[in-house]
């Protein structure tokens, strides 16, 4: 049977360590935060767009033809991102550009 190497043989509590830590951990808001942020990156065209966006301000059409995918299918993504507030929405004439905050 293989070792685990995450196991403890000792049995002595750390008390300045520990107590380090816990004044350092965020507060639950904020790993429910980060937790989200990172549930959202977990989608590849979603990662994929914020790359395109890196790049420059695009429309949903530019995105589309970028990624080679449907305009559909990159407002329903893109949705996601601007209500999770990451990337944003400006008007330029009649067309819609988006870019990332």
């Amino acid at each position: 049977m293989a070792k685990n190497e995450f196991a403890c043989d000792c049995n002595i509590i750390h008390e300045e360590l520990v107590k380090d830590t816990l004044g350092k951990i965020q507060d639950d808001d904020a790993v429910n935060k980060v937790a989200e942020f990172f549930k959202i990156l977990g989608d590849t065209t979603r990662v994929k767009i914020l790359f395109a966006l890196d790049q420059n301000e695009l429309c949903v059409c530019d995105i589309a033809n970028v990624l080679h995918m449907t305009k559909s299918s990159i407002s329903h993504q893109l949705g996601t991102l601007r209500r999770s507030g990451i990337v944003k929405c400006k008007k330029v004439r009649k067309r819609s550009i988006l870019y990332a905050r």
